[in-house]
């Protein structure tokens, strides 16, 4: 029950199948090869597949066009139909999928993006296959049949069967399968994804061989695949139940077992296994019925099942050399199996033979490669009398032997030395690792401040480490210096606003000054960037600090009227002080002569400005037919000078001046004010220290008997004309 049945229908199935393979590869040879495109909605008025613009709609249209040795081109899409299978595939014609609809060549076609399906909703079989006909690159849903709910016969490439069902083979009945992923597959019976043939670098996954327990046999084996031959496949999570949860009947090279389950052999049974792995394969009961009416019968049981306990997690009754049979509960392997050179979890007889942990790299993640010390390196055989030669690469094509002997399990162990790509840009360490034949599992991020953002800043394994091929490199990747919350600086002084920026690692950038009515003097005001913002170290962060209250500028008023001008000084935030009047022959009557503080000065609000204003010019004295010149006037305020200084200080002001002088005139004070400043000192009106008292001149008495009644005539006639109006 071991070995292809050259005998039997499905064996003499195959060997037909092989001979037509053949010869229409002759016939391929001789002819050319048509192609016919087929694209889903295709509107074309006449369509014949001769482009895409004139592309048939559906793909059985495109199939019927064609002869031996064609090929259909199919864009991506969903593709159903009715009857009793979606497609009806010709003898030696081909079936591509996963074009885009613009494609000149075959190999232009991308499988990944442009998804090609042929869904069987359920009740019909995806595609029946007139071998030999090949299928590549679809996706076989939901179909139904008794032979092969996603296909029968044929070879599928690249191809995916998923949610198919059928009695026998669920996925693919009858045909090859290179390349191929079967997941989610039921046969009632037999091969839950494939029933038959030879499957080449295959995944299966999740697929059922039910029988769901009311025929009165004992059918329903093979979860994965029954009656075939298996090299370099994956059996993952399959479920039999009764023989083989993974497969069932054939021979298996450099394969996989994981996770499958069932009655009998829940990894495999009545397989030969050369170079396998098993590995948490686990049993299930199974409901029988006991009467077991003749199978060609096939009643429905009248009797009450009952449950069937499983034997053999790993293998049952069947071969295996080079393996490693690890996890599979106690009892793994049935004691009518042929075991040689293979690592098991309890003692088994049989040559080269030993109960070791095979020291996978990562089974939870089934990862079945070998560590470098695992005690299954170089312990397998290159021969296995009487059955024939170990394969000669492994699972992932590596040759064997790498090292004195052959390794047990699927993988063949080999090294290769991690690179070291610490210190590289992300983008560029990703090259070193995959010329290494290593991949990146994790990328993970920390903040470093002596590593540049998105360079590596570690890494494992470590560089210079001996690993197997195809091994994970986790990397961690700098993000730069950590960032620095801007601390909080407004409302603080200057200098303590300063001292908390270089406190927090960054730095004090441009400060300017503000204005401000509300934030005193010294005072930030606002700062960029804004508190609690992240921010690299020795960044540099803007102050605006206060200048205190805006000071008032004292408007220029000298010329304007006397009310234009107190309005100009209270419109800027000032107050009229005090007002002089006083004769003025070049300033008009009512016009500012002169402003104290000078126009321009910045003051505090509400500073009060003195403004002199003009009376004009003085009127003429009786007897007088001209202003009186410096002369005059120095040693008439010389002779006043002590009842002039009204305020003692020594000196006069143009206003003390005028007061006792009204002909006086602002230029002739001017002349007489040698120094300028404002103010008429004794020196400047001529009085000595050796002269007597101030007023008093011993030789200019007579001076000044003659000046008074002048100046009081003078003061009669200022009375009179009102030169005091304030």
């Amino acid at each position: 029950m071991i070995t292809l049945d050259r005998s039997s229908g499905l064996g003499m199935q195959m060997v037909v199948l092989l001979a037509v393979v053949l010869t229409m590869a002759l016939f391929a040879q001789t002819a050319q090869a048509a192609v016919f495109r087929v694209q889903q909605g295709s509107g074309a008025t006449v369509p014949d597949g001769q482009s895409w613009d004139t592309a048939y709609p559906t793909i059985q249209a495109a199939v019927d066009a064609t002869t031996a040795g064609d090929e259909v081109w199919v864009a991506k899409g969903t593709y159903t139909g009715v009857g009793a299978e979606v497609v009806n595939l010709k003898a030696a014609v081909t079936l591509y999928g996963g074009f885009a609809g613009t494609e000149a060549a075959r190999d232009q076609r991308n499988r990944t993006s442009n998804i090609t399906v042929i869904d069987g909703e359920k009740t019909r079989r995806c595609i029946a296959v007139t071998p030999p006909a090949v299928v590549d690159g679809f996706q076989l849903r939901n179909g139904a049949g008794y032979q092969g709910g996603g296909m029968n016969w044929g070879t599928a490439i690249h191809c995916l069967f998923d949610a198919n069902q059928a009695a026998e083979g669920g996925g693919l009945f009858g045909g090859s399968a290179t390349d191929c992923i079967f997941s989610g597959n039921v046969a009632e019976v037999d091969g839950g994804e494939m029933c038959g043939g030879k499957a080449v670098n295959c995944v299966f996954s999740a697929n059922t061989a039910s029988n769901p327990g009311w025929k009165g046999d004992l059918r329903g084996d093979g979860g994965g695949l029954y009656h075939g031959y298996a090299v370099n496949c994956f059996f993952f999570g399959n479920l039999a139940a009764i023989n083989g949860g993974g497969m069932c009947d054939g021979q298996a090279d450099n394969c996989i077992f994981a996770d499958n389950s069932a009655n009998w052999g829940g990894g495999a049974s009545m397989v030969i296994a050369l170079n396998c792995t098993f590995n948490g394969n686990r049993l299930v009961d199974h409901p029988h019925c006991e009467c077991q009416p003749p199978e060609s019968q096939n009643p429905v049981c009248t009797c009450e099942p009952v449950p069937l306990p499983g034997h053999y997690g790993a293998l049952y009754s069947g071969k295996a050399a080079n393996c490693i049979i690890w996890d599979n509960g106690a009892d793994a392997v049935s004691s009518d199996c042929l075991v040689t050179y293979s690592c098991l979890s309890e003692v088994m007889e049989g040559v080269g033979n030993f109960a070791s942990d095979p020291l996978f790299v990562e089974a939870a993640a089934h990862d079945f490669r070998l560590q470098s010390t695992s005690p299954c390196i170089d312990t397998g055989t290159a021969q296995w009398a009487p059955d024939g030669w170990a394969p000669v690469t492994d699972i992932l094509g590596a040759l064997r032997p790498q090292g004195v002997g052959y390794d047990m399990g699927a993988y063949e162990m080999s090294v290769v030395t991690v690179p070291d790509v610490s210190g590289l840009p992300r983008a560029a360490a990703l090259e070193p690792i995959t010329a290494a034949q290593l991949y990146v599992r994790n990328e993970t991020e920390e903040y470093d401040p002596t590593v540049p953002d998105d360079h590596i800043i570690r890494q494992t394994p470590l560089a210079n480490t001996e690993v197997p091929p195809h091994s994970p490199v986790d990397l961690v990747i700098s993000k730069g210096p950590e960032p620095i919350p801007v601390p909080e600086v407004t409302g603080q002084l200057r200098d303590a606003a300063a001292a908390s920026i270089t406190g927090a690692a960054l730095t004090v950038g441009t400060v300017t000054q503000e204005y401000s009515a509300t934030v005193p003097v010294g005072t930030v005001i606002s700062q960029t960037p804004a508190a609690g913002t992240p921010a690299l170290p020795a960044t540099a962060v803007n102050l605006v600090v206060s200048r205190g209250v805006r000071p008032s500028v004292v408007p220029d008023v000298v010329g304007q009227a006397q009310a234009q001008a107190e309005s100009a000084i209270t419109g800027a935030g000032l107050t009229v002080a005090g007002m002089t009047r006083i004769f003025n022959s070049t300033v008009a009557a009512g016009n500012v002569v002169s402003q104290s503080p000078a126009a321009g000065s910045e003051l505090p609000a509400g500073t009060g400005i003195s403004i002199v204003v003009s009376l004009g010019g003085m009127p003429v004295v009786e007897g007088e037919v001209e202003p009186m010149d410096a002369d005059t006037a120095r040693e008439k305020l010389d002779a006043a000078l002590a009842t002039a200084d009204t305020n003692n200080d020594g000196r006069l002001s143009f206003a003390e001046a005028v007061a006792v002088l009204p002909g006086l005139t602002q230029s002739v004070f001017d002349t007489l004010d040698g120094d300028g400043d404002g103010q008429l000192s004794s020196d400047e009106l001529g009085v000595k220290a050796d002269s007597g008292c101030a007023g008093c001149r011993g030789t200019k008495t007579k001076l000044f008997g003659d000046v008074f009644p002048v100046l009081f005539s003078l003061f009669g006639l200022a009375a009179v004309a009102g030169v005091k109006r304030w």
